[in-house]
């Protein structure tokens, strides 16, 4: 049976449009892939010649595109849309109870501008530059903390400084943002004009700032994750000053994971008038006088305070510093708080109670 070269065609084409439907959304994010491959180069060199060799490495991509648009007494100030690709590399060298983090202010890392397009051969150059510098940087706090530990007396509790924990995989769908530019613009000078009815407000300025984020993270254990997120915040900023010369602030801010989670213009405009009123008042308020004495906190300010005297308080590293306070060291498998505390510490939820939860606080 002869087939002629429009049947060839044919079939030719249905051949191409099932490798694109079927091959195509399979395909590694090409970033990711380049890094993965890189690590395990490097990783590889390092083990087979480095001395001492590393035990661990690790690699954290922050892929960020951002714009602000910022307004002020109803004209624009500034369009801005940055991008930015961040590479932090941690390299441990040693071993799980002993490595090159003990009793240093080195964390076994550092960090560099990657750049932007995604060139596989352009990417691993300046990886592998990091990676070089941050080994020899870990051969060095190694070799410090050894030396420490002759001449320190040996820590009442003592915990190895790295954990082997089960790898982790998990590709999660990259996130894009578009922004109205010339619209949000014409938004953002409506709110900063209303400014204008406030003589004694000397700086003040809406802005608008939408920015994606897109994160990597791959390591010698096998872990390999790939997630991102979106954040928009619209701030308002006024600044009065006193007739005894105090200068004063007021900021407010909305924040939301997407354009639809942003409030309505009326609460918007109702903010702005209440930030005006509160520079007003402090503005005639009496001075203050220092206090000593029980104080009753709320709302974000309550948040606030517990994250600065319990949130840095539990981080490992400052468990493990000389330098810190140690505060829970000795308390592993503890109650640390009251009974009628609860901390939910949930990367992945997005909303809590009312309140949505955008990038800016997760």
């Amino acid at each position: 049976m002869k087939i002629n070269w429009l049947t060839k065609l044919t079939a030719l084409c249905l051949s191409i449009a099932v490798f694109q439907t079927s091959v195509f959304p399979q395909q590694q994010n090409v970033l990711l892939t380049t890094v993965s491959d890189e690590m395990n180069r490097a990783f590889n060199i390092l083990r087979e010649k480095g001395d001492p060799p590393p035990y661990f490495l690790s690699y954290r991509i922050t892929d960020i595109e951002s714009t602000t648009i910022t307004t002020s007494l109803g004209a624009l100030q500034s369009d801005d849309t940055d991008y930015s690709r961040i590479l932090d590399t941690s390299i441990r060298v040693g071993d799980y109870d002993f490595d090159n983090t003990r009793d240093t202010q080195g964390m076994g890392g550092s960090s560099m501008q990657l750049p932007m397009d995604d060139d596989p051969f352009a990417i691993k150059n300046m990886m592998w530059v990091q990676t070089d510098a941050a080994y020899k940087s870990a051969v060095s706090e190694l070799r410090q903390a050894k030396q420490n530990q002759q001449t320190t007396i040996e820590r009442e509790f003592s915990a190895a400084d790295f954990s082997k924990e089960t790898p982790q995989v998990s590709k999660l769908e990259t996130k894009s943002i578009s922004i109205d530019k010339k619209s949000w613009a014409e938004k953002l000078r409506k709110y900063s004009a209303i400014f204008n009815k406030y003589p004694l407000i000397l700086s003040s300025s809406v802005s608008l700032t939408a920015s994606a984020t897109n994160k990597y993270f791959v390591s010698t254990e096998k872990t390999s994750l790939q997630f991102g997120s979106t954040e928009i915040r619209i701030g308002i900023f006024g600044s009065t000053k006193a007739d005894d010369g105090m200068e004063l602030y007021r900021y407010e801010s909305f924040d939301a994971s997407a354009f639809d989670g942003l409030p309505d213009e009326a609460k918007i405009i109702a903010t702005i008038e209440r930030v005006a009123k509160d520079l007003i008042d402090l503005r005639n308020a009496p001075t203050i006088e220092p206090f000593t004495g029980p104080a009753i906190l709320s709302g974000r300010a309550s948040g606030v305070f517990f994250h600065e005297i319990f949130g840095h308080r539990i981080e490992g590293h400052r468990q493990k510093s000389e330098y810190e306070g140690n505060t829970f060291t000795a308390k592993i498998n503890q109650s640390v708080l009251p009974s009628f505390f609860s901390v939910v510490d949930d990367p992945t939820l997005r909303k809590f109670g009312n309140t949505e939860l955008s990038g800016f606080y997760q």
